[in-house]
């Protein structure tokens, strides 16, 4: 079972996992200082293009961050992924539960809410033949 969050997007709603279910669920942790998370942004940005009419939800958690160079990393990298925020002690808590020891972290959950991949290798090679595949089982 993935580990439930309740977090703010960008537009100061709250948002929680349980309400993607139904979806392929593809989560990135990251932070505004990592050179390799800013660095992977366009690819994660052409995979919601991509999956835009399919039941698949982009997930974009930002870690140790604050709130003011999160919504500059939103604009400035026009991330398309849904945008969230870990506050209080959410980076904590979600660091522990997904087990991210290094960042960019990925994660894929199934429309069940069951983790399929933690600790993804970099997505970029073959993101989208893998979420293809979930996509296709029920």
């Amino acid at each position: 079972e993935a580990p439930s969050f309740y977090l703010k997007n960008n537009k100061n709603e709250n948002v929680s996992l349980k309400s993607f279910s139904g979806y392929i669920v593809y989560l990135t942790f990251w932070f505004t200082g990592c050179k390799p998370c800013l660095k992977d942004i366009p690819n994660e940005n052409h995979l919601v293009e991509v999956f835009k009419d399919e039941k698949v939800k982009f997930l974009s958690i930002c870690m140790f961050s604050s709130e003011e160079s999160w919504r500059e990393c939103i604009d400035k990298y026009s991330i398309k992924s849904i945008p969230l925020i870990c506050k209080g002690n959410w980076d904590k808590i979600l660091k522990e539960k997904y087990n991210v020891s290094s960042f960019p972290h990925y994660a894929i959950i199934d429309k069940h809410g069951k983790i399929i991949i933690n600790k993804w290798r970099n997505p970029s090679t073959d993101a989208e033949e893998e979420i293809r595949k979930y996509l296709t089982k029920q």
